[in-house]
């Protein structure tokens, strides 16, 4: 099945301008189709799609029924994504230019009719980053969704006259056994034929007996010496930015030292619940671009604050009246808790007497060193 508006169809220009950006130039009245768009990467190249190349034709989205959720109601959702709310704001029409496509990339023709094959003639390039993602993916499973769909989409790209780019989105870790990944096509170990055979035919549990698994597997942890950040800048641009872009519900102020005890860090990590801040540290580890760290800090807070709690920019006001109750309390709390262990303490006899021949000691040097002082 298709489902598309007539009205949503854009004519390709005849003669650019020169001084026209080249990558909107290209897209300029061209039709796509992309499959995975409801994915990470998906969702964000339909994004920059609809929100740099504003004379892009229709975006059509191949979609499969999930969930109990029918592929036009999967549109309309993601229509409503976050992720778009720039789109929306400068040109809401722009989302009016994605079509879904109904359709399944593991079926016989990705699962369309004829009628959908046929609307299709009008795309000039494919983006195909529908796949499973999971590594322990049952080998046929795998072949279906990972190879099958790739050669039943090309296929279909043979019957369409305007082609223009094919582009397949993969992974690194399709070649993770190599040290250096180049950008190149390597060749498959066994032909595909022979690998789809074995998946077609072999038994599921006995394919994953073919290669034992090792009984531990080295991790790698990478880092960067060209743009590098310390810990001890992350936790200072984190408490300055929290001030200014606090949570509206925060369960308390927040804060964190940096420890060296194993032990220390597991008991301080129970206690006061610095899951952001490990959040945090992925997410830094992950990042390969050089940027600005104190800005990146505060656009991690802001994103955590608007994506993953769904806090609103409009109550930011009262979340910092709220950050303010909390930290008074905070910092009352910590007297009071020092206070009642000093209480404690001083309860020794030893140790109260301790203390007050060390004050003692220390007033008398205190009081020599200022008679010192004046008679010089």
């Amino acid at each position: 099945m298709y489902f598309c508006s007539p009205a949503t169809m854009v004519p390709r220009p005849v003669s650019p301008s020169p001084a026209e950006p080249l990558i909107p130039r290209f897209y300029a009245g061209r039709s796509i189709l992309i499959t995975g768009a409801t994915g990470f990467m998906g969702k964000v190249l339909v994004e920059r799609i609809l929100a740099t190349c504003p004379d892009v034709g229709r975006l059509h989205l191949l979609m499969r029924d999930k969930k109990g959720h029918s592929p036009q109601k999967r549109l309309a959702q993601l229509k409503q994504s976050q992720v778009f709310d720039n789109v929306r704001a400068r040109n809401h029409r722009q989302l009016d230019k994605l079509c879904v496509v109904s359709g399944d990339v593991s079926k016989p023709q990705l699962g369309m009719d004829a009628e959908a094959i046929a609307q299709l003639r009008e795309v000039s390039i494919v983006f195909h980053s529908a796949a499973t993602l999971k590594f322990d993916e049952p080998l046929p499973v795998a072949i279906e969704q990972n190879v099958r769909s790739v050669e039943r989409l090309l296929d279909i790209c043979d019957k369409l006259p305007n082609m223009a780019a094919f582009i397949h989105v993969s992974t690194a870790y399709s070649n993770a056994e190599l040290t250096v990944v180049e950008e190149r096509v390597y060749p498959a170990p066994v032909p595909l034929s022979q690998a789809c055979t074995l998946a077609e035919t072999l038994p599921v549990d006995l394919l994953g007996q073919i290669n034992t698994q090792p009984e531990s597997v080295r991790v790698y942890n990478c880092s960067t010496c060209e743009n590098p950040t310390t810990w001890r800048e992350f936790e200072t641009a984190l408490r300055h930015h929290l001030r200014g872009h606090p949570l509206d519900n925060a369960l308390w102020y927040p804060s964190g030292i940096t420890v060296e005890n194993k032990y220390t860090q597991k008991t301080l990590e129970t206690v006061l619940q610095t899951a952001p801040l490990h959040i945090a540290e992925y997410v830094s580890k992950i990042l390969g671009i050089k940027t600005s760290w104190n800005e990146h800090y505060c656009n991690f807070i802001k994103g955590a604050r608007k994506y993953l709690l769904q806090e609103k920019d409009q109550d930011i006001e009262e979340a910092r009246k709220h950050l303010r109750r909390m930290y008074y309390l905070h910092q009352g709390v910590i007297f009071f808790v020092v206070t009642l262990l000093c209480r404690l303490a001083l309860r020794n006899q030893y140790l109260r007497a301790f203390v007050y021949r060390t004050f003692r000691m220390l007033l008398t040097v205190a009081g020599s060193a200022y008679t010192r002082i004046r008679q010089s």
